[in-house]
């Protein structure tokens, strides 16, 4: 038998060299850790992409303290240039802000430092985690870590074979179990959403955020997934009062850090967003939601092999959404988008070559504050998809879709033209901007459907 919970003495063990030997207390986990090496190409980059998302956490705190604790909001809604009255922004009297004002951001700040706290001690775990993992792909696997871009997945699982002697448990491992053990949680979460036993719907939307999954895994599936937790359980009502437990704790701290998370993602997202927004391509404007990656997604199909397949999609996604653009709703669109783009790049141009003339008014406003408004329109704008017509058979588009996503609802396929077919098409594959909106309204949603929807469905 496989301990897989990690409460066990029985270890297994890896050897680094000839007279040193790793202890690792769970096949699964560390076969996991084997596949994230390769999957995120190695040590430094595991390491170089925590540092970056830790960074981008402190950058964005220390963002929201400036725009809440630093800023006169009073006196930049007032101010005016004619008058002279923008010099003080700044507010220097912080300590004098108002006593549940002061709490409030407290709080928040307290909050998302235990986030960064946990994140730093994660990212302390993983230097010593992916320490061992790399001696065991150098030494045991015979891998650098400059290897794996050319190497495939499938040759580490012959190695690991040939290499299991190192493993010191009661396991026969092939190709097969290893597969099995690295996806088996997230075989849980495609059972779920396939059979649609857990209830996503909201009236007619169907909601599949980060948050949500981050609930189903921590909630549900690792509570399926502790063989422990079974073994000694066999009371099925006991299990059903243990599950509706984490259902209402996991509501109840949600609903008592969703202000605070909600005001962080808020800025966090508009940081991110406003950095893809000047990606040239512009199917990278949509994208599938989780719920339709969930969909698409095949028992035991590793992320880099279903990443690689759904990718191909895009673009007939995007054809698929183009094809029913009429004519003239295009060219009524591209004439916006080019006049907005003329008068944009004018004023910023008259801004670079004299900074003075971004305070000269027309009418009430500012031209700065005409840049920026005529920036918000060719965003809006460009959510539409108006490049091009796509002339090419609905039927067809459909059926490429359906060879790189290997699923398509079969209303998709039985009426393709249909606008009930279009309509429900883009609840799948959405603009990136409304996913994020989706992701901000789950932070205040989801924890009201714990306490109130989600605890009987146990």
């Amino acid at each position: 038998m496989i301990n897989t919970s990690g409460n066990n003495n029985d270890y297994f063990q890896i050897k680094v060299d000839n007279n040193k030997k790793k202890n690792i207390n769970s096949v699964e986990i560390f076969l996991k850790n084997i596949y994230s090496y390769y999957y995120k190409h190695g040590y430094w980059n595991i390491i170089i992409e925590q540092i970056v998302d830790i960074v981008g956490l402190i950058f964005t705190l220390i963002f929201s303290i400036i725009i809440f604790m630093f800023l006169d909001w009073g006196n930049i809604l007032k101010c005016s240039m004619k008058k002279q009255q923008c010099n003080n922004i700044i507010n220097n009297e912080t300590w004098k802000l108002n006593g549940f004002y002061m709490a409030f951001v407290s709080t928040y700040i307290a909050i998302i430092s235990l986030i960064l706290i946990g994140n730093l001690y994660k990212f302390y775990n993983s230097i010593k985690k992916f320490n061992q993992v790399n001696k065991f792909y150098r030494d045991i696997l015979k891998l650098k870590d400059d290897e794996l871009n050319c190497t495939d997945w499938k040759y580490i699982v012959e190695r690991l074979v040939k290499n299991q002697l190192y493993f010191n448990n009661e396991i026969n491992l092939n190709a097969s179990k290893i597969l099995n053990l690295i996806m088996r949680k997230e075989n849980y979460l495609i059972a779920l959403i396939e059979s649609d036993i857990f209830p996503l719907k909201i009236g007619n939307n169907i909601i599949l955020t980060k948050m949500m999954e981050w609930i189903i895994y921590n909630s549900i599936i690792n509570t399926v997934c502790d063989i422990n937790f079974f073994s000694g359980t066999n009371n099925s009502r006991k299990i059903e009062n243990i599950l509706s437990k984490r259902f209402k704790l996991t509501g109840v701290l949600c609903l008592i850090i969703s202000p605070f998370l909600l005001i962080f993602m808020f800025i966090y997202i508009i940081l991110i967003y406003g950095n893809k927004y000047h990606t040239k391509s512009s199917e990278s404007y949509r994208q599938w939601n989780k719920y339709a990656l969930c969909k698409f997604r095949e028992y035991n199909e590793l992320p880099h092999l279903f990443e690689e397949r759904i990718s191909r999609s895009i673009k007939y996604s995007h054809n698929y959404i183009l094809s029913f653009n009429t004519s003239y709703s295009s060219r009524i669109l591209q004439l916006i988008s080019f006049m907005v783009s003329a008068m944009l790049v004018t004023i910023l141009t008259l801004g670079f070559l004299n900074e003075d003339l971004m305070t000269v008014h027309l009418g009430n406003r500012a031209l700065a504050w005409y840049a920026i408004f005529l920036g918000i329109i060719l965003t809006v704008v460009k959510l539409f998809d108006f490049d091009v017509y796509i002339s090419k058979p609905k039927s067809m588009i459909i059926g490429r879709i359906k060879e790189f996503t290997r699923y398509v609802p079969e209303s998709w396929e039985e009426n393709p033209k249909s606008y009930n077919t279009h309509k429900e098409f883009i609840t799948w594959f959405q603009p990136t901007i409304i996913i994020y909106i989706i992701e901000l309204l789950s932070v205040i949603i989801l924890p009201i459907l714990l306490l109130l929807k989600y605890k009987n469905f146990v």
